[in-house]
């Protein structure tokens, strides 16, 4: 069975591993459940039931109104997964080094509304949100998670609250990033939404 692809990588609920396993989108279903659409390379598209208790009200109040959060389109799926091949053998390690700076310059240089941080098997998920459309990666070094999280909650002061924001300073041009703490499956989950300067 092909992979884990780096240290410490664990399977996802189907026993293989990103980025053969990719999330494409959340629905929420005719009779009002919710699920997360997943493409593996070797057992296809499959369902897994969301639990609203722990999702984002944003995302809950999103998939009512629309009826889907789309993180990758299908006929994009082939083009992401060897993307993210490619990204893995230049790196050695997916996504290793990364720090809370890098992650909130990516998101500005595409030009991207939000960021969300959500702890997955892999590792933490980060998506670039811009509109409805989001683009994600999965960190899986362990010390470059912590580095991001300690210091998203230092700057945003979120030691004894949920929410907070602070200044970023991109090419002379003041943004306020506005952080909100939720719960996802059990686990804290971060949304960052960045204001443009005017």
């Amino acid at each position: 069975m092909p992979g884990p692809y780096f240290p410490d990588q664990q399977p996802a609920e189907c026993g293989h591993y990103y980025p053969d396993v990719l999330r494409l989108r959340d629905e929420r279903k005719p009779n009002g459940t919710f699920v997360r659409i997943v493409d593996c390379t070797y057992c296809g598209q499959h369902e897994l039931p969301l639990d609203t208790r722990h999702l984002a009200k944003e995302l809950v109040r999103k998939l009512k109104k629309s009826g889907q959060e789309v993180a990758i389109k299908d006929d994009e799926v082939a083009k992401v997964r060897k993307k993210r091949f490619e990204e893995m053998l230049s790196t050695g390690q997916k996504a290793t080094g990364l720090t809370l700076q890098s992650l909130i310059e990516t998101a500005i240089q595409q030009g991207a509304d939000a960021i969300e941080l959500e702890y997955v098997t892999e590792g933490l998920e980060v998506t670039y949100v811009s509109g409805s459309l989001g683009i994600g990666e999965v960190i899986a070094n362990r010390e470059s998670i912590k580095t991001i999280i300690n210091e998203l909650v230092t700057q945003a002061k979120l030691e004894h609250k949920r929410r907070g924001t602070f200044k970023w300073i991109h090419a002379g041009r003041e943004y306020e990033v506005r952080v909100e703490e939720y719960d996802s499956f059990g686990e804290s989950a971060f949304r960052l939404i960045l204001k443009r300067p005017k």
